[in-house]
C-alpha cells in the first residue's frame, strides 16, 4: 500500500500524473495566446476617418508667362514654318505662272517689251514710251487673253480654298507640337496636323457662320436701323463716319472670334474636347471671364506681327522699278510677310495650348 499514489487519477483535487514536468513548448496554442505579454500594453485610439483630399486644378499661368512659351513654340518650330511658306508658296505659283505664261507669250514679243519691263531704251524714249504697262496695250492683251483671263477670279477662289484647308492642316500641326512632347520636325509636324485636320475643319466651319451672323447683325442690323438717319444728315460725313464705325467694329468683332476659335482649336487638340460648336461657345464665355488671359496674349504676339507688316508695306513703296530687282527684292519681302505672320499665329497657338493643357491633365 506504501507504492500507491498518494491521489488516484480523476478524484477530487486529483492531478494528471507529469502535469508538473510539462515545457513551455508543449504548451496548446490557445496558452500562447493568454500568456501573451503584449495584451496588457494599451492600445493606441485609432483616427478618425476623413473625407479624401482632392487637390485642386492647378491654376492657368498668367499672360506674360503664356507669352514667353509662344515665342519659345514659335522658335522651335522654324523648320515647320519654313515648310509652311513653301507650301503657301507653290499655291501662288499655281495661278501665277500659268497666268505669266499666257501673258509673256504676247508681251516679250512686244517692240517694246523693255519698256514694258520697267526698263526703256533710248529708242523707247525716244518714240515716248516710259517705264511700265501701257493702259491701252493692257485692254488688248486682256481681251486677246479671252478666258484665260476671265477664268482668273476663279482659279484665285480655288487657290484660297485649297490655302484655307491647309490652314486647318498647320493649325493643328502648331497645336500638336505643342501638345506632345517630342521633335519639332517638319514630318512629325504635318503627321500631326493630317490627324488634327477635321477637328481644326469643324473650328473652322463654326467660325465662319459666326462671322456672317455677326457680319448680318452689324450691316443689315445697325446699319439699317441708322440708314434713315444718315440719308437725312446735311452732309455726306455722317453717312461716311457711320460706314466706317462699322467696319471697324466688324474687324475687331473678327479678331474676338478668332482668338475663341484659336482657345476651341486649342480646347479640342491639348484639351482632348470632340464638339466644336460646344467648344467655341465655351470659350466665348472664357473670354470674356479671363480678358487678360486670351485678348490680352493675343494682343500681344499679334501686334507686334502687325507692325512689322505695317513696315514691310512700307518698304514697298522703295524697292526699285526697273528691271530683275524689283521683281526679286518684292518676292522675298512677300516672303518674310508670310513667315511673321505664320510665326505669330504659332505663338498664339503654342500658348493657348500650354493654357489648356493644366486643365486638360486634370481632368484625366
Amino acid at each position: 500500500m506504501a507504492d500507491l499514489p498518494t491521489s488516484t487519477p480523476g478524484g477530487a483535487g486529483g492531478r494528471e500524473p507529469g502535469a508538473d514536468a510539462r515545457q513551455p513548448s508543449d504548451a496548446l496554442p490557445g496558452d500562447a495566446l493568454l500568456n501573451d505579454p503584449g495584451l496588457d500594453t494599451p492600445l493606441t485610439a485609432l483616427p478618425a476617418p476623413g473625407a479624401p483630399e482632392v487637390s485642386a486644378p492647378p491654376a492657368p499661368p498668367g499672360p506674360l508667362t503664356l507669352v514667353r512659351a509662344g515665342l519659345r513654340h514659335a522658335l522651335c518650330c522654324w523648320r515647320p514654318l519654313v515648310g509652311v511658306v513653301i507650301v503657301q508658296l507653290l499655291l501662288a505659283l499655281t495661278v501665277v505662272l500659268p497666268f505669266h505664261a499666257a501673258v509673256a507669250s504676247r508681251l516679250d514679243a512686244h517692240p517694246h517689251a523693255a519698256a514694258l519691263a520697267g526698263a526703256p531704251t533710248a529708242a523707247d524714249r525716244a518714240l515716248g514710251w516710259e517705264a511700265g504697262m501701257d493702259a491701252g496695250l493692257w485692254r488688248d492683251t486682256k481681251r486677246e487673253l479671252g478666258k484665260a483671263y476671265d477664268g482668273l477670279p476663279v482659279q484665285l477662289v480655288w487657290t484660297l480654298l485649297l490655302a484655307w484647308l491647309f490652314g486647318a492642316v498647320a493649325a493643328a500641326g502648331f497645336l500638336g507640337l505643342a501638345a506632345e512632347a517630342g521633335p519639332c520636325s517638319t514630318t512629325r509636324f504635318f503627321a500631326l496636323g493630317g490627324k488634327g485636320f477635321f477637328r481644326m475643319l469643324r473650328v473652322g466651319l463654326v467660325f465662319a457662320c459666326a462671322f456672317v451672323l455677326v457680319g448680318r447683325l452689324v450691316h443689315e442690323g445697325w446699319g439699317a436701323a441708322l440708314a434713315d438717319r444718315e440719308a437725312d444728315a446735311p452732309s455726306e460725313a455722317s453717312k461716311w463716319w457711320g460706314e466706317r464705325a462699322r467696319e471697324v467694329t466688324l474687324f475687331v468683332l473678327f479678331l474676338v472670334l478668332r482668338v475663341a476659335a484659336d482657345l476651341a482649336r486649342a480646347d479640342l487638340i491639348a484639351g482632348g474636347r470632340r464638339s466644336a460648336l460646344l467648344a467655341f461657345l465655351r470659350r466665348l464665355a472664357t473670354l470674356v471671364h479671363r480678358p487678360l488671359r486670351t485678348l490680352g496674349v493675343a494682343l500681344l504676339l499679334g501686334a507686334p506681327a502687325f507692325g512689322a507688316l505695317w513696315l514691310l508695306s512700307r518698304l514697298e513703296t522703295v524697292l526699285p522699278r526697273g528691271g530683275w530687282q524689283g521683281p526679286l527684292a518684292l518676292f522675298l519681302l512677300l516672303q518674310v510677310a508670310v513667315l511673321l505672320r505664320w510665326a505669330s499665329r504659332a505663338a498664339l497657338l503654342g500658348a493657348f495650348a500650354v493654357r489648356i493643357l493644366p486643365g486638360a491633365r486634370a481632368r484625366a
